[in-house]
């Protein structure tokens, strides 16, 4: 049986909690294992807790943090670690969603990990729709600010990276951009127009749905919230980041939909030939972070090494000694001893 998966994509802190919230509500399965509602989201998180803890851990293989806003590694998502940790999210989705027809996935780590969910999608052999939250980069820097303590530089960067990878990753499926602030004025409306988009019917009607999402989707939870009276800093870095919201807001509100490819693409060619042109503290961190990180990964992978050694060495010299062979199982735990770590 083809199933439909609505998978929700969007930078941290871009509303997508609130999208998922509203999915749930209309009958999609978000799975059993759930992430606990905390203070900085108490409306909930709705994201698969052993998914995202996977998510962590290729960022940690990757020795990255997940809000680096460093290219990945080429091909990152072929590395053997990598592929087994891509098997262990397939059995988590089939556990989760076995015979189940519409389910939906959340995690804002998807920005940046869609090239290794194409194969997973393919192997689940279901029907991949994708809808993009879409929340101001100021207002998204806000929220970062109060609850991760990153600066704002560095979190419109993460914003503007987030969005152009997952726009990148998704034109080939079906796919709807919505904006936080439609959500929230009209959510309605707002999922009237995924169904229709992406060819998807809720399992719980949108009348059937509405008195628990009136109460779920509080207004008073927005703590940020952009005006237009307030203006980017006019670097040329930042006019990227105007230019590719601007494109959004245009696809999500019908106006010239065909451009946003080829806006974004314009806007990823030049990000990489001016990124000198953004203040440069949050990418010289994020390189000191990868740099210490990997010096840390080497440190950890050494020590296993040698706790591996001196246990192979050790039943090896058990076992020469039960054969009589004492002096030469001395001999031999010596040398090791001498050889490990090696230079």
């Amino acid at each position: 049986m083809t199933t439909n998966a609505i998978i929700m994509l969007g930078p941290h802190r871009s509303g997508t909690s609130a999208l998922a919230g509203i999915v749930h509500f209309l009958g999609v399965d978000l799975g059993k294992d759930l992430i606990e509602p905390r203070p900085d989201n108490p409306s909930g998180f709705w994201e698969l807790k052993p998914v995202v803890a996977i998510h962590n851990s290729i960022f940690d293989t990757l020795a990255i943090a997940w809000h680096s806003i460093l290219p990945l590694a080429e091909n990152w998502w072929l590395q053997e670690l990598i592929v087994g940790r891509r098997r262990a999210i397939v059995s988590c989705l089939r556990r989760n969603f076995n015979g189940v027809s519409t389910w939906g996935l959340k995690d804002p780590r998807m920005c940046r990990l869609m090239p290794m969910w194409h194969g997973i999608l393919a192997e689940l052999n279901c029907r991949p729709c994708f809808i993009h939250m879409a929340r101001h980069p100021v207002e998204v820097a806000e929220s970062l600010h109060r609850r991760n303590g990153l600066d704002s530089d560095k979190s419109v960067l993460l914003w503007l990276v987030s969005v152009l990878e997952s726009e990148r990753e998704t034109r080939c499926y079906p796919r709807v951009f919505v904006t936080y602030d439609q959500v929230m004025a009209n959510w309605r409306e707002t999922l009237e127009k995924c169904s229709s988009q992406l060819g998807v019917q809720w399992p719980v009607a949108i009348d059937d749905a509405a008195r628990d999402v009136d109460a779920f989707l509080r207004p008073a939870l927005r703590h940020h919230q952009w005006s237009e009276d307030r203006r980017l800093p006019s670097v040329a870095g930042y006019r990227l980041v105007d230019r590719t919201w601007n494109a959004l807001v245009e696809e999500a509100s019908g106006q010239n939909p065909s451009r946003l490819e080829t806006s974004l693409d314009q806007v990823a060619d030049e990000l990489r030939a001016r990124l000198g042109e953004f203040p440069v503290g949050p990418v010289v961190k994020d390189y000191q972070s990868e740099i210490a990180g990997k010096a840390d990964h080497a440190a950890s992978f050494a020590g296993r090494m040698s706790r591996l050694s001196r246990r192979i060495l050790g039943r090896l010299r058990l076992s020469l000694k039960r054969e009589g062979r004492v002096e030469r199982g001395d001999a031999l735990e010596q040398e090791g001893a001498a050889k490990w770590p090696p230079d």
